[in-house]
Order: C-alpha cells, then structure tokens, then sequence
C-alpha cells in the first residue's frame, strides 16, 4: 500500500519554500497564472524522501505509514528534479534530500525577512556606486553578512552572494538578480 500525501500536506510543503523548487541548484518556480484568470498553473510535486511504498528508493521499514505521509518526509520540487531524485538513489540519499529541503525552507525565509532592507541597500546611493564600478560593498545584519559583488553580462543579471553562519557552520548563498525586476534566483550554495 502506498501512503500518499493529503492534499494540505502538499500545499504545506509548497508553501514552506514559496513555491520554488527544493533544489538548490535548480529553485525554478513551481506556480504561475493561466490564461484563465480563475486557475493557476502547478508544476510542482511533493516527492517523499524515504519511499511512500516498499520497493521504493530510499524506503525504510522503521518509519511508520503516518510518519511516511507526514510533511517531515516531503520535499517539494519541480517535476524535472523530482525526476531527477528518482533516478539515482545513491547520489540523491535522505541526508542529501533533508539538507534540500532545511536550504530551501531557510532561503524562503530569508527572501521573506531580509527582502526590504536588501532592496533598500541597492538603493542607496554608496551602495549603487560600489556596483557601477563593479566592485563589492559588505554589510552585517545580525548574524549574516552580506557581500555584494556585482558581476554584469550580456543580460545585464547581477550575482549577489549572502553568507549566513548557521550552528558555527557558515554557508554562502549566491544569487543572480534581475536589474529591472530584482527578482533573486539562488544560483548555488556552498559552505563558506
């Protein structure tokens, strides 16, 4: 028997990470409007980390069916990654698919959190100076640092990096941001 996700779990784990995917590498929006006002678009799936049957990849017989079903054990990602995960249980193991998940729930905080007081430092004027000249400005708020540094191609993106320092471990997030939009798109993380 196969213990699905409820349809609240679903939109619990889409939520957690503002409908983008769990990949770090990947963070492609899930969700987008149709032609018809009433609907919207959902390319998003919610993929258990251990297997939702036995015979599945990643399964474990010690998680009961309610533990299985329950949003601890989903990761939402869009269906090319949720694909992906599906093709290579060793490279995409639990522990890899967790640390997805804790990343990208983080990151969708930290959009939610520090959104006004980057813009409002892309505005001000010492810092739209420092990124004419291509150079790099650095401020703390709280415990993240924040480096800029801006580095202009043909489509005229910007690529910012944020490190935050988590339980003495330090990660360093890089994003590319839309100039006319300032939409952020995590390019990639790493540990700093």
């Amino acid at each position: 028997m196969r213990d699905d996700f409820s349809p609240i779990t679903k939109q619990i784990l889409a939520r957690r990470v503002g409908y983008r995917c769990s990949n770090p590498n990947c963070r492609k929006p899930t969700s987008g409007p149709q032609e018809d006002v009433g609907k919207a678009i959902n390319i998003g799936v919610a993929a258990h980390i251990t297997a939702a049957s036995a015979g599945g990849l990643r399964f474990d017989p010690n998680i009961s069916s309610e533990e299985c079903k329950s949003q601890s054990n989903g990761i939402w990602l869009c269906q090319n990654c949720g694909k992906l995960i599906d093709s290579d249980e060793k490279r995409y193991s639990v522990s890899l698919l967790q640390r997805w998940k804790s990343l990208s729930e983080q990151a969708a905080l930290l959009d939610l959190e520090m959104d006004s007081t980057f813009n409002g430092l892309r505005q001000s004027n010492s810092a739209s100076q420092d990124f004419k000249n291509g150079s790099g400005t650095q401020v703390n708020i709280g415990n993240t640092t924040i480096g800029h540094k801006t580095v202009y191609n043909q489509h005229a993106s910007e690529f910012v990096y944020e490190v935050k320092k988590e339980n003495g471990v330090q990660i360093k997030t890089t994003y590319r941001i839309n100039p006319v939009t300032g939409a952020r798109v995590i390019v990639g993380q790493e540990l700093a």
